[in-house]
């Protein structure tokens, strides 16, 4: 935006911080492909090749020693032989091959020996002393390698930290107030809000140019109490005030619980019911303002008729201003009752002053606030209402599923429970 703005100031650190964040597992990843995956590749192959020739050499030796232990018994069969024939044939040939089998048994028996006992003594741990030279450089390179990629990773850890504190910190600073006055003065600078407008008192419009009203005849910005005409009552106004408080205090009151109930569906993860719900609210803010605002208005009339009611009594002038009203009217009415009170005694004087002094307390009558009425509802008493429902509800007093299209049941305003039509008798006190 073209002002300061914490807020896209925060979102604009964030998607920088990202990106960084990005480069940096992209040097990671190419640290760890140069020093760990090529580093072991060139480093470690030929032990690799080495390795797999031990295995195979000492397979190969052990292929000569079972090649070595198959002749031994070869010989010692033909030993054997030469032994069962010697009883039956007593000849010099057949004594010599005795002899020269017993030979090459015994030469076989010695050399067979003398290769299990070198491989066994010699051979045999030299493979394994190769082999462990071999883990013991695979060991040491693999390790190097892990170490110097976690040195590496371990200093882009502690960027990556120093960046997302970076983050942190921006969004703490974010100001949600300063924001708005910085968008605000960027709208209009030089303009100052425009002030409430209240209408003012206007005199009535003759379309006859050249008829005059009388002086008297003129009136002010305030209330006038004549014998001919009928005083409006102040008590309908009390009365209306006092529903329209009550009526103030029950939209309050539904629209703190389903606040309630919704940030509870919000701790519950219930976001399809708070959303529900935020229709609900909004309809009863609504309801609440257009209370408040008929309720100032009654609260205006009532104070037009105390500042009526104070005047007259500071003043003491109820008596007056009812003699110059009779006196200013060209009626035949107002004319006898003047005649009349002229030819009255002192003791019809008094009478007047009597009936005088009783308009003036029921005048004070007027002004007396009265007490607000009592609420229309009982404590605990549902108000209920058709509703449609757009999902499977079941009842929440017979738990049995709410059938139908369109007004499947009824929903508490307050509560929101959900009932039939005939179950709704058997609900409890609302909550």
């Amino acid at each position: 935006p073209p002002y300061q703005n914490s807020l896209f100031a925060s979102w604009e650190v964030f998607l920088q911080e990202v990106e960084v964040d990005s480069q940096v597992h992209g040097d990671i990843a190419r640290s760890l492909g140069r020093q760990v995956g090529m580093t072991l590749l060139e480093k470690t192959f030929h032990r690799k090749i080495q390795s797999r020739k031990i295995f195979l050499h000492r397979e190969s030796f052990e292929t000569v020693l079972s090649k070595a232990e198959n002749l031994l018994s070869k010989c010692h069969q033909d030993y054997s032989d030469a032994y069962r024939k010697l009883p039956t044939v007593r000849n010099h040939s057949q004594l010599a091959e005795y002899y020269d089998m017993h030979n090459a048994y015994v030469q076989q028996l010695y050399a067979t020996n003398g290769m299990l006992e070198h491989y066994y003594n010699q051979t045999l741990p030299m493979l394994l002393e190769e082999l462990q030279e071999v883990y013991t450089d695979l060991s040491q390179t693999v390790s190097e390698s892990i170490m110097s990629a976690a040195s590496l990773l371990s200093n882009k850890a502690r960027e990556q930290a120093d960046h997302y504190e970076n983050i942190c910190s921006t969004s703490r600073a974010v100001n949600s107030e300063a924001d708005l006055a910085n968008f605000i003065r960027t709208l209009s600078p030089d303009k100052a809000p425009p002030p409430v407008t209240h209408h003012p008192f206007t005199l009535p419009i003759s379309e006859n140019e050249s008829f005059q009203m009388e002086s008297s005849h003129i009136l002010q910005e305030d209330l006038v109490f004549d014998q001919l005409s009928l005083p409006p009552k102040p008590e309908s106004l009390r009365e209306e005030i006092g529903n329209l408080e009550s009526q103030i205090r029950q939209l309050q009151e539904s629209l703190d619980s389903l606040q309630r109930l919704q940030q509870r569906s919000l701790d519950s993860n219930l976001y399809n019911k708070a959303n529900e719900l935020q229709e609900d609210i909004s309809l009863k803010r609504f309801d609440l303002q257009v209370a408040h605002i008929h309720h100032a208005a009654v609260k205006e009339q009532q104070k037009l008729f105390e500042g009526k009611a104070r005047d007259l009594q500071e003043n003491g002038s109820y008596q007056q201003e009812r003699k110059a009203s009779t006196s200013s009217t060209g009626t035949i009415k107002n004319k006898w009752l003047k005649a009349f009170r002229s030819l009255k005694s002192g003791g019809s004087s008094n009478s007047i002053e009597k009936a005088d002094t009783a308009d003036r307390k029921s005048l004070r009558s007027f002004a007396r606030p009265e007490t607000n009425t009592s609420s229309t509802l009982e404590p605990g008493q549902h108000i209920f209402q058709e509703y449609t429902y757009k999902k499977v509800t079941p009842c929440d007093i017979c738990r049995e599923i709410l059938r139908g299209h369109v007004r499947q049941g009824l929903k508490c305003k307050m509560c929101k429970i959900n009932v039939h039509v005939d179950c709704s008798e058997k609900t409890g006190r609302c909550q």
